[in-house]
């Protein structure tokens, strides 16, 4: 819903949104790939997912990872 109301808002529309899309995810993806580990090995199409496999050795749980990021 908000990529849709976020395209009709650019004048290049849905394309240039899809694009910026790829691109945030895969600069995401190269700024932490040295943090978390990568399930995926592929590049990112629109999203990239982490795994917390390298912070839980280290006691570190998916619910404090989150609550950091707000």
């Amino acid at each position: 819903m908000r990529a849709g109301l976020h395209s009709g808002q650019r004048p290049d529309g849905l394309r240039q949104t899809t694009e910026d899309a790829v691109l945030n995810a895969n600069y995401i993806r190269a700024r932490l790939q040295d943090v978390y580990e990568l399930p995926y090995k592929t590049a990112s199409m629109h999203e990239v997912v982490f795994s917390d496999k390298l912070q839980a050795a280290r006691g570190v749980k998916t619910g404090d990872i989150a609550k950091r990021a707000d």
